[in-house]
């Protein structure tokens, strides 16, 4: 990772990355199966399967970069 990045993650409150890898799993999740996840990925201005993965993405980059900054 390179300084700018690791700048940006030491900017970050305490428990931030961890709190928001967390959200995009769970809200990734939950658009697998919400009736109105289709609205939720127009508004968005993305397909549903585009949301979900863009999410999962987002939630696994957080979790490395935690994992990355404990070891």
């Amino acid at each position: 990772m390179n300084a700018g990045r690791w700048r940006a993650v030491e900017l970050l409150p305490p428990g931030f990355a961890r709190e928001w890898a967390a959200l995009a799993a769970d809200l990734a999740q939950a658009l697998t199966t919400a009736p109105a996840a289709d609205q939720v990925a127009e508004h968005a201005g993305r397909d549903r399967v585009g949301l979900i993965a863009d999410l999962r993405f987002h939630a696994l980059l957080l979790t490395c970069v935690l994992k990355e900054g404990t070891e």
